[in-house]
């Protein structure tokens, strides 16, 4: 589906770490961002992806505008989630 509609972007979040292993992230489509999920409330964020988020409790440790302050990525103009150059996002426990 993504390489049907280019011009979208995509993310995917998972905490499926075992199925990554067997995907080579230059394989993934340019406008696919899948996301390696952390497991833990302020643990690391996973090694072995490029692409990671994990869930802080503190409101200085989130880089996720909308988890912090509501609404949508739209109006936070915020695409963290589905940009590449992005490696980790930090989303605020809710």
């Amino acid at each position: 589906m993504c390489r049907a509609v280019r011009d979208i972007l995509f993310w995917a979040p998972t905490r499926e770490n075992g199925l990554l292993k067997g995907i080579a992230p230059a394989e993934v489509p340019e406008n696919l961002k899948i996301v390696l999920s952390g497991n833990l409330i302020d643990g690391k964020a996973p090694k072995g992806w490029p692409w990671t988020s994990t869930v802080v409790s503190n409101v200085d440790s989130a880089t996720c505008p909308t988890s912090v302050e509501g609404g949508s990525c739209d109006e936070a103009e915020c695409s963290a989630c589905r940009d590449r150059n992005v490696k980790t996002v930090a989303y605020l426990k809710h």
